[in-house]
């Protein structure tokens, strides 16, 4: 939503007071803070996801058959 509100901002930056330019600048970045949000809980939601999985670090110890072996 605010990549949307920032979109008209940006086009009309040219005419623009310089209150509104610094409005724009902050409006910027809010979108560049909420975007860097965005990729580090992305990052970290898919860090736990892959240490999760099977394919991840934690494998499971198996016989030479292939059975799982409990402990």
């Amino acid at each position: 939503l605010l990549l949307a509100w920032s979109v008209p901002w940006m086009l009309s930056a040219m005419h623009q007071p310089p209150v509104h330019g610094m409005h724009l600048l902050w409006l910027l970045m809010l979108d560049v803070g909420l975007l860097l949000a965005l990729c580090l809980v992305s990052a970290v939601s898919a860090w736990r996801a892959f240490i999760s999985s099977p394919h991840g670090f934690r494998r499971e110890k198996t016989r030479r058959d292939g059975l799982r072996i409990s402990e």
